[in-house]
């Protein structure tokens, strides 16, 4: 399994986490970061391109490669991520969600695993309500 992140470090407790809880093989070697720092006065769009292109992907790996993604935090961004990776895969990822809290010891933030998300379930399901 291949982690995707758009995002704050993968850490190796995050890692663990994974394995523990959700029985999925992942390690260090699993995870590509790319650094989403982009220029908010410009268009997101092309930027965005830049971003999933820094992955190293062609088409045929998006749609066979198993994959979960960690979107940036800005809802701009994350939003038109999704959607490129969606154009190169044929679907939407499924995301791997973080949430921060505070470390009792350090007192700084750090991030642990919440759950994984299948945003493809979430909108079929939203299809069949009224």
């Amino acid at each position: 399994m291949k982690i995707v992140n758009f995002s704050h470090a993968v850490s190796l407790e995050q890692i663990a986490q994974l394995r523990e809880n959700f029985d999925l093989e992942v390690t260090v070697e699993n995870v590509i970061g790319v650094k989403t720092d982009l220029d908010l006065a410009q268009p997101l769009g092309p930027q965005v391109v830049t971003l999933v292109d820094a992955v190293g992907w062609g088409r045929a790996d998006w749609e066979t490669t198993p994959a979960l993604v960690i979107l940036p935090s800005h809802p701009d961004i994350a939003v038109l991520v999704a959607a490129e990776i969606e154009g190169r895969s044929g679907h939407l990822p499924d995301v791997l969600r973080r949430k921060p809290v505070k470390d009792e010891k350090s007192g700084m933030t750090r991030f642990e695993v919440v759950e994984i998300t299948n945003p493809y379930a979430h909108r079929n399901e939203a299809r069949r309500r009224d």
